[in-house]
């Protein structure tokens, strides 16, 4: 079975919802591991989402709660906060590659702390620079971290809005 054909009402037949804490549960006894009753899904080590296997296909939680709600899967769905584990409906949203790139923590390899600023050994100074369409812009070199992380903060205001999420959307629990 591929991702496509597991339908909202497969899901609401093995699955409910809970919107205050945004869990699902399992309705229905499928193993050991899967009690009725008991919270579907574990958390993935690697990368932090709550995976869940509905018909021997893994699926991500955020995701399930998408389909179950709205009947559809959008390519992005996005954790307002952050938190990969917080999957009540007023923390997820539909955003683009792009803008779901932009909710990104600092990376691993980030060796100042700071997103979207570094030190220029050949100069003595912190330079800042952020993502635009794919190509990165400099923003300048900056005597102090602070000021190279001021300058990304400005620019990230002003290059990176966030737009209210606001779509006319079905009503919770109604099925398409």
């Amino acid at each position: 079975m591929k991702r496509s054909e597991i339908t909202p009402k497969i899901l609401h037949e093995l699955l409910s919802y809970d919107p205050t804490t945004g869990r699902l549960f399992w309705k229905k006894t499928n193993s050991n591991r899967a009690q009725a009753g008991s919270v579907a899904g574990c958390r993935c080590k690697r990368n932090g989402y709550t995976l869940i296997r509905v018909n021997n296909l893994l699926m991500s939680s955020h995701r399930i709660v998408w389909k179950m709600v709205y009947g559809e899967t959008p390519d992005e769905v996005d954790h307002i906060d952050g938190n990969r584990s917080n999957n009540r409906l007023e923390n997820l949203r539909v955003v683009t590659r792009s803008g779901n790139n932009q909710n990104r923590g600092v990376q691993f390899n980030n060796t100042s702390g700071v997103t979207g600023v570094c030190f220029d050994k050949s100069r003595g100074k912190w330079s800042a620079k952020i993502q635009i369409n794919g190509k990165a812009k400099h923003l300048g070199r900056f005597p102090t971290i602070d000021d190279a992380a001021a300058a990304y903060a400005d620019a990230k205001e002003k290059m990176h809005p966030i737009a209210p999420f606001v779509v006319t959307r079905p009503a919770f629990g109604a099925q398409k």
